[in-house]
């Protein structure tokens, strides 16, 4: 999914409700995040997280790119209910 995105982001929602989202940074990293819900409403535990190419990873800001993740997957839940 990361390789395809050609916006700053996308949110694709799987059969068992979890979300996989990807964010593209401006300097042509991707981070790739899944999520699946919890029992507590717009709550999502991270499952998996993917970050390529990046040469640095102590300088990206990993907290706020899932908190972004999580955002997102919060509004695409609420779009579908």
């Amino acid at each position: 999914m990361l390789d395809d995105v050609m916006s700053s982001c996308a949110v694709e929602v799987l059969d068992s409700g979890e979300r996989l989202v990807a964010l593209r940074l401006p300097d042509g990293a991707g981070v790739g995040v899944r999520l699946a819900p919890t029992e507590w409403e717009r709550r999502w535990k991270v499952t998996e997280l993917v970050v390529r190419p990046v040469d640095e990873l102590d300088d990206l800001p990993l907290a706020v790119l899932i908190a972004e993740a999580r955002r997102l997957a919060t509004r695409s839940a609420m779009a579908v209910a």
